[in-house]
């Protein structure tokens, strides 16, 4: 009765596993295992592959009631049915079974008819036919059943995978590739795929919670790079975003910690420039500009004001909305008077100018006068006569009142008579000595002849500037000495070039000049 009920089971779980009724087949299975363990090798196997795909007992499942088979009923001894022995080939019965030990069995009884003649029995063959066929259906029906199990499983994990559950889609398709490890059909290997895709998905999302944010883009990056029409795409698109804000958020507070500031300064500014995307850029931003104006207070307070000039420029133009930049314009125009002598001299006024536009105050304005006359002097030593212009003329623009204003004039001619000498003009004779007048002084009288006006430089012991218009006539008194004179179109772009040359003036004499313009042709 074991067997009978046994295979009753079996059969009702590989057709229930042949139509795709899997929870059934399950149950069916499950129920066989537990009374009858040891009915046929692999069906244990089989069971942990429906527990592995997610199948559990139903709280309602019954086993079905085995059918009703009839006792065997042995035939009668091959003596009393009168049939030779050689036309018995084809029945087979039961060595071990006795007249009295009858038991019940799963086939029919036989029944024998006996009469005057003797009767063959029916040949097995085509039972045995038909049970090989069934047997081949059983193999083949669950053999496509267990296939349609497994391609309902990965189903469900794609279903998951493409709803954005990466966990659950990586567990089902890790267990369909596991239930089959030899099977070759496309749903395992696209299981396979799809547990490679959501695994490396869930390593990049593992590196993000355990607060390694280098190690997330990276994965997140060439996941993205890999799978371009994944279905996790826009989670792993959010996930590389997300990465890269605490990334830098973490990159910031370590760049706080650096002492230089100007380091600290380059460093911040890498992080804003490689993560402009994120929250963190912003945050920089103040925190640089701190750290410049940082740097330029450490450069004035040891004495490099030059040094610290750029790091305070810096704030001021490129941080103008942080409160940094109001902070760092008074300690900027200070840096940049007191470094006036570290700069080209062509470039002196510029700085100055640059300083006082920062802030106003006499004190300042003092300080960059002084600077102007000594970097005029210092133009005039390189021989820079139009830097050495401007200077002084700088000066005397913004201090009129000046305490250097006699110096700054002395230099303004000397650099003005200097330009010219070397500008390629005329040679001026020297002047001739007229009436005797008495006295310790010279006299010398200047008119202007030409239609243009000039200028008439003296630069000797003393320096002397006349500005004649045409036609008018001026007398300067100098201390007799040795004189560079030059005399000048007073206009810009005049294309009438300067004359230049010496005289030596004696002390009693008056001296008479007058210029004229001539033109001559080549």
């Amino acid at each position: 009765m074991m067997n009978s009920s046994a295979e009753s089971l079996y059969e009702a779980f590989a057709a229930a596993e042949a139509r795709g009724s899997y929870q059934e087949a399950f149950d069916l299975l499950y129920h066989l295992e537990q009374v009858h363990p040891n009915y046929r090798e692999g069906l244990s196997g089989r069971l942990q592959q429906y527990q592995q795909l997610g199948y559990q007992p139903s709280v309602s499942a019954t086993p079905p009631t085995p059918r009703a088979t009839a006792p065997f009923v042995p035939p009668p001894p091959v003596a009393d049915r009168g049939v030779p022995p050689s036309e018995l080939t084809d029945v087979a019965a039961p060595a071990a079974v006795t007249a009295s030990s009858h038991q019940p069995v799963t086939q029919p009884a036989l029944s024998v008819v006996t009469g005057a003649a003797p009767v063959r029995p029916k040949s097995r063959k085509p039972k045995i036919f038909a049970g090989i066929a069934v047997f081949l259906l059983l193999v083949f029906g669950g053999l496509f059943g267990w296939s349609s199990a497994g391609q309902g499983a990965y189903d469900r994990a794609r279903a998951a995978h493409n709803a954005g559950n990466a966990p659950e889609a990586n567990s089902g398709y890790n267990a369909v590739v596991a239930s089959y490890p030899d099977f070759l059909g496309s749903f395992v290997k696209n299981a396979q795929a799809g547990a490679l895709e959501t695994g490396r998905y869930l390593e990049a999302e593992k590196a993000a919670t355990d607060g390694k944010w280098q190690d997330a883009i990276n994965l997140h990056s060439a996941f993205l790079k890999d799978y371009p029409n994944s279905a996790l795409k826009a989670k792993a698109t959010q996930g590389l975003a997300n990465a890269r804000a605490k990334h830098a958020e973490a990159l910031v507070a370590q760049a706080k910690d650096i002492a230089d500031p100007n380091q600290r300064a380059a460093e911040l500014r890498k992080i804003r420039e490689e993560y402009k995307d994120t929250p963190a850029a912003g945050a920089a931003e103040p925190l640089i500009a701190e750290a410049y104006l940082a740097a330029g207070n450490d450069a004035l307070k040891a004495n490099q004001p030059r040094r610290a000039v750029d790091p305070l420029r810096e704030v001021v133009r490129n941080f103008a909305s942080q409160p940094a930049a109001g902070q760092a314009k008074a300690p900027l125009a200070d840096a940049l008077v007191r470094a006036a002598d570290e700069f080209p001299v062509a470039e002196v006024t510029d700085r100055l100018d640059e300083a006082l536009g920062l802030q106003s105050s006499p004190e300042l304005l003092e300080r960059a006068g002084q600077a102007a006359v000594k970097n005029g002097e210092r133009a005039q030593a390189e021989k820079n006569f139009d830097a050495a212009i401007r200077l002084y003329s700088w000066y005397l623009e913004k201090q009129p009142q000046g305490k250097q204003i006699a110096e700054a004039r002395r230099g303004l001619i000397a650099a003005e008579v200097g330009q010219a000498a070397g500008a390629g003009g005329g040679t001026l004779p020297p002047i001739q000595a007229g009436r005797r007048m008495g006295g310790q002084t010279a006299t010398v009288e200047v008119q202007n002849d030409s239609s243009e006006p000039l200028v008439s430089l003296f630069h000797g012991p003393v320096s002397e500037r006349q500005e004649l218009a045409p036609g008018e006539k001026k007398t300067v008194t100098l201390p007799p000495g040795k004189y560079s004179r030059v005399v000048k179109v007073n206009k810009p772009n005049t294309s009438i070039r300067p004359f230049s040359g010496e005289s030596q003036l004696e002390a009693g004499y008056q001296y008479s000049i007058r210029y004229f313009i001539s033109t001559s042709r080549s």
